[in-house]
């Protein structure tokens, strides 16, 4: 009786160290995953904000010198936009953003026009 109930107890152990594995494993890759695309989106966030202050300066220096500078405006593809932009909300705010970025542009090339004649006036 005691050998038949050996090899058992070993299947059970080996099936139960099986089914662990299995429900650890998901876990810990969704873990890694997420983690991994936040650190993307951290970074992706951190290179757009120093591509706006690099078109910001070029634009200053751009004005300054007499040239016309118009920024480069990204193609967005399907797969990399976010949950977010089906939401309307969000797109409504994504459209006031932009808005307000070409207002600020707008009032930016305004004092860039007014510098210039105020300084030789003085």
């Amino acid at each position: 009786m005691m050998k038949k109930i050996k090899p058992l107890g070993i299947f059970i152990f080996i099936l139960f160290l099986w089914l662990s594995w299995q429900s650890v494993t998901p876990a810990q890759s969704t873990t890694q995953l997420e983690s991994r695309i936040s650190r993307i989106e951290l970074e992706n966030t951190t290179l757009r904000s120093r591509i706006s202050q690099l078109e910001s300066q070029v634009s200053r220096l751009s004005s300054g010198a007499g040239v016309e500078f118009s920024p480069a405006v990204p193609d967005r593809s399907p797969a990399a936009t976010s949950p977010l932009a089906d939401d309307p909300t969000f797109k409504r705010l994504a459209t006031l953003v932009i808005e307000l970025k070409e207002r600020v542009v707008e009032v930016e090339n305004q004092v860039a026009a007014i510098a210039p004649s105020r300084s030789s006036s003085q």
